[in-house]
């Protein structure tokens, strides 16, 4: 028990001052509990409980919600940006975490914390698939970016808000927006969908996403500035992990639709 309140005093150390006392951010209970309980329901309370019922008719709700995720990921986007690489004088090689009380960096902290709010919201995705009946679009793949990028997203905005981390939250939220846009166009109808022939090359997007978040991240481990290589490692390995998932379900999905053809 000693050792165990050591090794959370020394992490409580390492953290943002800046962060100390917000809502959500000061101990990972809540994350984690929300993580828990998300997970515990996509893959087996929910599926149990709707065995029996009909599925939900949640298409408005559903619309509404693809069309908020993509109005506020393009805020995002601009934001995040804004903050950084296109007027905040960030390097785009390596850029150290400001821990400072300068006005763009105390921003940026505040824009992470409601960007986890975002990344919590995002996981209502699921959610409907359990309560529509479509059980089967909850895979390991969907489940487990879900779950990890809310933790990751807590562990930067505790420990690492700021620097190379930004351009992680900058590329996925301009992802975003083209993901949701095309749910919310999938749902407006037959004459809408026959539109949609790109949907193959979301995914090609999000693989482009992913390699180039890992070259990124790479940077500091050569160039040196202060930025914690940690972070940069994490990144690595979840971006490549992401990859060969993202990969498999591409390459599985685009062998049906030639079989299919």
């Amino acid at each position: 028990m000693a050792l165990l309140e050591e090794g959370f005093r020394y992490l409580s150390s390492l953290a943002d001052p800046r962060v100390q006392g917000w809502p959500m951010v000061d101990s990972p209970v809540t994350v984690v509990s929300i993580v828990v309980v998300y997970v515990s329901f996509v893959t087996t309370v929910g599926p149990h409980w709707m065995r029996d019922r009909k599925p939900y008719s949640l298409k408005p709700l559903i619309m509404a919600y693809n069309l908020a995720n993509v109005l506020a990921s393009a805020y995002f986007a601009v934001q995040f940006f804004r903050h950084t690489y296109l007027g905040g004088g960030y390097s785009w090689a390596c850029q150290p975490v400001d821990y400072s009380d300068n006005p763009n960096a105390v921003a940026l902290t505040n824009l992470v914390w409601w960007y986890m709010m975002l990344k919590i919201a995002d996981l209502l995705d699921t959610v409907f698939f359990v309560l529509t009946k479509k059980q089967s679009h909850v895979t390991v793949l969907h489940v487990a970016h879900h779950a990890m990028v809310v933790c990751t997203v807590w562990l930067v905005l505790k420990y690492a808000c700021g620097g190379n981390n930004m351009m992680t939250a900058a590329v996925n939220s301009c992802v975003h927006v083209v993901m949701y846009g095309y749910y919310f166009l999938s749902l407006l109808g037959p004459s809408v969908q026959k539109y949609l022939w790109w949907k193959r090359y979301i995914t090609q997007i999000q693989l482009i996403q992913f390699v180039g978040l890992v070259a990124h991240a790479i940077m500091p481990l050569f160039v040196r500035c202060g930025f914690p290589v940690f972070f940069s490692w994490l990144c690595i390995s979840e971006c490549v992990f992401f990859f060969l998932m993202f990969f498999r379900f591409y390459r599985n999905s685009y062998k049906k639709l030639v079989k299919d053809c």
